[in-house]
């Protein structure tokens, strides 16, 4: 049975039975750097601001501390090209150009489209 340290000391176990450990355990120490996938939904959200749910909303300090994070080298992000396609997706029809347009514009500020990945 696998149980957290926690659970044990309170005498509870997992209902489920692993054979081997799921995760490593957590190393002390600092991060001085991440490498993070942003997903084409981040894009959209942003790009659409108060028309989204107040819940879905990124809000431009976030925007910002991001931004400020990868330019001082302690995060990187990628862009892949699942989320150029997505944001391409609605090339084909004129009316919606400039959002796919102003999508790709929120990937180069946030990732700087550097290290495309397939």
């Amino acid at each position: 049975m696998c149980a957290s340290p926690a659970a044990k000391a309170r005498g509870q176990g997992s209902r489920w039975s692993w054979p081997a450990r799921l995760t490593e355990p957590v190393l002390f120490g600092t991060l001085d750097w991440m490498l993070v996938y942003v997903d084409a939904n981040l894009y959209d959200h942003i790009e659409k601001g108060g028309r989204m749910p107040p819940e879905h909303r990124v809000p431009v300090e976030h925007c910002a501390a991001f931004r400020d994070a990868r330019l001082s080298g302690h995060l990187s992000a990628y862009l892949s090209l699942t989320d150029v396609e997505e944001l391409l997706g609605d090339w084909d029809r004129p009316e919606r150009r400039p959002a796919a347009v102003r999508g790709l514009r929120h990937a180069r500020d946030l990732d700087r489209l550097n290290g495309l990945r397939a």
